[in-house]
């Protein structure tokens, strides 16, 4: 009997261990807790909402787009000096006027004819004068030169001069480095003026085909 207490005691112990163990309060306190590690988060690519920059050479002004062609630009000289250039002093009986103007390429050439009036030549609408055919390449002259100038009798000149002043301009029975034009207006001279130097740098800028 006593023998039968001894081997019982410790079977005992040991069931009443292995419940203890199997029970989930033991079994959770008896685990290592583990850290949940976050999810990685993945870098946002920052967007952004300016435009991208074109390259250099696609940003042009829209001004020289629209701006007029060297033909439409020569066209507009042409009949600007030939129905409003020149001009007529009574006082110092002089008077200029352009005829034959001619653009071919960067070529200007133009009849500037002067004539010098007497009070009875005037009167008979007979005078003495000159001719002279003027011929130049617009490429040849200085662009800083182009200048708005007061002439004899009240009207306008818009004198024009070569690069480093060579004698490139053809007037005809000689060479000469300088030139100019003539208007009774201020305001149409210096319209004529603006259009010139437009088509100047439009010539220069130019390049060779071969």
């Amino acid at each position: 009997m006593i023998l039968q207490k001894k081997l019982i005691r410790p079977a005992l112990v040991s069931l009443a261990l292995f419940v203890l163990w199997c029970s989930p309060a033991y079994a959770q306190s008896g685990r290592t807790k583990q850290t949940a590690r976050p999810a990685p988060i993945k870098e946002a690519t920052a967007v952004s909402s300016q435009p991208k920059e074109k390259p250099a050479e696609e940003q042009k002004p829209a001004a020289s787009q629209d701006a007029p062609s060297l033909k439409e630009t020569l066209d507009w000289l042409r009949e600007k000096l030939e129905a409003e250039g020149g001009f007529d002093d009574k006082d110092s009986k002089i008077s200029t006027k352009f005829s034959s103007v001619m653009t071919e390429g960067c070529t200007l050439r133009y009849t500037m004819t002067t004539r010098f009036y007497s009070p009875v030549d005037r009167a008979a609408g007979t005078g003495g004068g000159k001719r002279r055919e003027i011929t130049f390449q617009l490429r040849d002259i200085d662009l800083s030169s182009i200048k708005v100038e007061t002439w004899i009798g009240g009207a306008y000149s818009v004198a024009v001069v070569t690069i480093d002043s060579k004698p490139k301009i053809n007037l005809g029975d000689e060479l000469s480095a300088k030139t100019g034009v003539y208007f009774q207006e201020e305001e149409m001279a210096g319209r004529f003026a603006k259009a010139l130097a437009h088509a100047i740098k439009l010539c220069q800028e130019k390049k060779e085909p071969f």
